[in-house]
């Protein structure tokens, strides 16, 4: 059972006002739910929903910050708007919960009035036209007024009092009548102090100042006004129809309306070109606007799309041309589609998991048939099967592959003891088979464990009877432990006899008359030589690797479980070698010890990167600008992130056609790479992830990463900002809050603003890649220099969704995130918080980019256990690490 439970049941806000809602949701059932979450009774833009499905477990709670935002649209009217906050399962109907609420949007009053214009010259009479506009969402009532009455004029309003409603328009006149006529050669002037005042319960006034100017009349004599008036009215006539041919406006002439090419990919570029002969007031829809005569613009359509060319707007409006871009959609996109684990062994279930985009019809084959889009399916092969999932839509089929391995299932085929009865004193060979086995262990009473091979024998002398149990470990986690045991019969020695005498005769109890008798020889029972005690090492913390004792392997540790082994008497040197970590340790042991030691491992880096503990830390500010806050709390695992931008020798080594384009600003092999755009730098992360054997983790669409891929890959928003700060808090730069340059070093190359250079720091425009000190996790530059490409799409609004394990940012857009300044822009640009974007698609002299990298699964989950930590001062997670 869902519990939803809401922080206030009523939102009361206006048109383009922005608030948030908590929301807390609770499991008191004894089951796992799956659910989405959905609106009923509101517009579906006023509530903006987590679009990802979630899953709670029994007892957990979870709290959501919901954002509701109302658009600014006068046809909202003033009132409450009733609604419901809802739980829904996932690809079923009906409810899981819900909780009613109240949206009040509160009364918008706002106006426009526009004047004709400001200044009128007349000789008797004149009109000045008023145009007033409700741009609210309620009634509003106005009154015109005039301050003071003019000088040489009468005035009166065609309509002094006014009701307009949302959206309504009214054109209102103010009629003005001179007193009396100017005489020749005079002009008087009078202002005009209009008022519009606002009636009703928020009473506001606005007062526009205007001019009027009179022109004097020509006097003399009834014939001469007649004549005068005459002349003029002919004079006029002959002007009237000369400006009329002259400046009559000429038909607007469509010379080229195209669109190269017309048939396209959903997303990819179409280039519109347009030229128009006398063009005026010229429109292009749909969501173009305004244009120029001649132009051109780049479009990316998504879907088929009619571009229309026209004159002039609303019933003014005269079609000049059309043309029509077909739009295919694109082929289903596969993110994802894995299983795991990927080796099983028979009779244990695996799991696959997929993400597709763009597909109508889903199907996996063999055997699990129809899926949606995204979603997990337990499977139980009987043999190693191949998967593939075929993913179909409008722009075509889009197939990809993955394989289980089944390994057979653990049984035992020899467990023998030969010979099993014996005299004490003699030894036996004990034989076995475990079949899907990683490893056995054998133990019996007093003897200690030992872990053996899946087959093989060894040899043993007991004192006494004993049951000797074997158990066979699964080579997966999740296989059947099976256990055996053999037993072997210990008889005493028999006794022995005197070296050099005849056996007495057994079959008198008298010797014989006259015969003396004969002396008894007995000797000691022989002791067998007990070997010394073996000891046993513990590894309270291990890692996933191979353990070698005097440089000898031995064997395999795949969890992280504590782990137990033999080891003889005396000193030994023990290894354990991973992957990513490696420890190594010599041991004085006495026999029958037992040892358990926490080890400190050390972790071994690829060159060029350096560690990110990860764990919790501030994002934001308080103190910047409008989309560098709230500060909030984000939750990262451990990753990677190269230690400095990636240099142009080492763009160079994988497109080595860049050298001729190298930028003069930044010349030098070990200068950052720069006038490489978005796409071009996730190219080259594909590309070194292809190098070095490793599945990718970006692509460069911009709209896909795994982060659980070890591949290349930019960071996150979040990693840059994590890692940029180095473990400090709440500081503006990598090395403290102190601006660089204040205490005479220069601690970044930066520039003046205005996109000039600052040759202070030694540098015109770009600086080789280590040239300032680090900070506290080893990385360069992170503020300065060049900026740095991020995954993220902008988004204004980042920071007020409430994401707090791992954010991405928007889900699509049009610029991407840059971070970190640049040698033409000023200090302030440089901080660690400060947020910028750039077109993804174009390139610049002062952006380069910085890869990152995630850890494996089990390393994090290492890294990130209590009390475990590394050698040599390397950071650990869980917000290990300068503060």
């Amino acid at each position: 059972m869902i519990q939803l439970w809401l922080s206030q049941q009523r939102v009361a806000l206006r048109m383009g006002e922005k608030t948030s809602l908590e929301v807390r949701i609770t499991n008191a059932g004894s089951t796992p739910v799956e659910g989405r979450w959905a609106v009923h009774g509101f517009e579906p833009d006023w509530i903006d929903l987590p679009p990802k499905p979630f899953l709670l477990n029994p007892g957990e709670k979870r709290t959501v910050h919901l954002a509701i935002a109302i658009p600014s649209n006068r046809k909202i009217r003033p009132g409450d708007y009733e609604g419901s906050i809802e739980i829904h399962p996932i690809d079923l109907d009906g409810r899981l919960a819900e909780s009613p609420c109240t949206i009040q949007i509160l009364p918008t009053i706002d106006y426009q009035v526009n004047f004709s214009v400001s200044r009128l010259e007349v000789e008797q009479t004149g009109r000045f036209y008023l145009q007033l506009r409700n741009t609210g969402n309620d009634r509003v009532e106005l009154q015109l007024g005039l301050d003071e009455e003019p000088l040489y004029f009468t005035a009166e309003f065609e309509e002094s009092h006014t009701v307009l409603e949302p959206g309504q328009s009214r054109s209102v006149y103010l009629e003005l009548v001179a007193q009396e006529s100017a005489l020749l050669g005079t002009r008087r002037e009078d202002r005009l102090s209009v008022t519009v005042s606002l009636l009703g319960g928020l009473r506001s006034t606005q007062t526009f100042e205007l001019e009027v100017v009179q022109k004097a009349a020509l006097h003399g004599g009834r014939l001469r006004k007649v004549i005068t008036r005459s002349l003029a009215l002919l004079l006029l006539l002959i002007i009237g129809a000369s400006a009329f041919k002259l400046l009559r406006p000429k038909p607007a002439e469509l010379l080229r309306f195209e669109a190269n090419p017309q048939e396209i990919t959903a997303g990819d570029e179409v280039r519109l070109s347009w030229g128009v002969k006398n063009g005026k007031n010229l429109f292009i829809h749909p969501d173009i606007g305004p244009v120029k005569e001649i132009g051109q613009i780049t479009l990316h359509p998504i879907v088929d799309t009619e571009y229309r060319i026209v004159q002039g707007q609303g019933e003014q409006e005269t079609p000049l041309g059309s043309l029509f871009v077909d739009v295919t959609p694109p082929p289903p996109h596969i993110a994802r589609f894995t299983v795991q684990p990927d080796t099983v062994q028979a009779g244990t279930p695996a799991i696959l998991e997929w993400l597709v985009a763009s597909a109508d019809q889903l199907q996996i084959q063999p055997e699990v048939g129809e899926v949606p889009p995204q979603g997990s399916r337990s499977v139980l092969p009987a043999q190693s099967t191949e998967y593939e999932l075929i993913a179909s839509g409008e722009g075509g089929e889009t197939r990809q592959t993955t394989s289980i391995t089944v390994l057979p299932a653990t049984s035992w085929t020899t467990l023998t003891a030969t010979p099993g009865d014996i005299v004490q004193g003699e030894s036996i060979t004990l034989n076995w088979e475990a079949v899907g086995a990683k490893e056995v262990h054998v133990s019996a009473p007093a003897f200690e464990s030992r872990r053996l091979s899946p087959a093989g024998s060894f040899q043993d002398r007991p004192t006494e009877t004993r049951t000797y149990t074997f158990i066979a470990y699964p080579i997966t986690e999740a296989g059947e432990v099976l256990t055996n045991q053999v037993q072997v019969v210990v008889s005493p020695p028999k006794p022995v006899e005197p070296i050099g005498t005849t056996p007495p005769d057994r079959s008198t109890t008298e010797p014989s008359e006259g015969t003396p008798p004969q002396p008894q020889v007995t000797q000691d029972p022989v002791t067998p030589v007990q070997p010394p005690k073996p000891a046993t090492v513990t590894i309270a913390n291990p890692f996933p690797g191979q353990i070698f004792v005097n440089t000898q392997p031995q064997e395999i540790i795949r969890g992280l479980e504590p782990y137990s082994f033999p080891l003889n008497p005396g000193a030994s040197s023990i290894q354990l070698k991973g992957q990513w970590l490696d420890w190594e340790a010599t041991l004085q042991l006495t026999p029958g010890e037992h040892r358990e030691v926490r080890i400190q491992p050390r972790l071994l880096l690829p060159k060029g990167w350096a560690l990110i503990p990860g764990g919790e830390f501030i994002m934001g500010t308080s103190r910047g600008e409008f989309d560098e806050g709230p500060e909030r709390r984000i939750t990262l695992p451990p990753y990677l992130l190269y230690k400095t931008t990636i240099s142009n020798a080492e763009y160079e080594a994988v497109f080595p056609e860049h050298q001729r384009l190298r930028d003069s600003i930044s010349p030098g092999d070990h200068h950052p790479v720069v006038q490489v755009s978005w796409a071009e730098a996730a190219e080259f992360c594909m590309r070194m992830s292809k190098k070095e054997g490793l599945p990718p983790a970006i692509d460069t669409t911009g709209n896909w990463m795994d982060v659980t891929s070890p591949g290349w890959r930019l960071p996150s928003e979040a990693e840059w900002e994590c890692a940029a700060r180095g473990g400090l808090i709440q500081m503006a730069f990598p090395w403290s809050d102190l601006p660089p340059g204040k205490d005479g070093v220069a601690r970044c190359n930066h520039g003046s603003g205005n996109g000039l250079s600052r040759v202070a720091d030694g540098f015109y425009g770009t600086a080789p890649v280590e040239t300032f000190p680090p900070n506290a996790y080893g990385l360069y530059q992170m503020s300065g220099n060049v900026w740095e490409w991020c995954f993220d799409w902008y988004d204004t609004d980042t920071y007020l969704h409430e994401f707090t394990r791992f954010p991405l940012g928007a889900r699509t857009g049009k610029s991407k995130v840059i971070r970190g300044g640049a040698f033409d822009y000023s200090y302030t640009d440089c901080t660690v918080f400060h947020r910028d974007w750039a077109q993804p698609e174009k390139t610049f002299n002062n952006t380069g980019f910085r890869p990152a990298r995630s850890l494996p699964r089990e390393l994090v989950r290492w890294l990130t256990t209590p009390r475990n930590e590394l050698a040599s001062n390397q950071p650990t997670a869980a917000g290990a690490g300068p503060r």
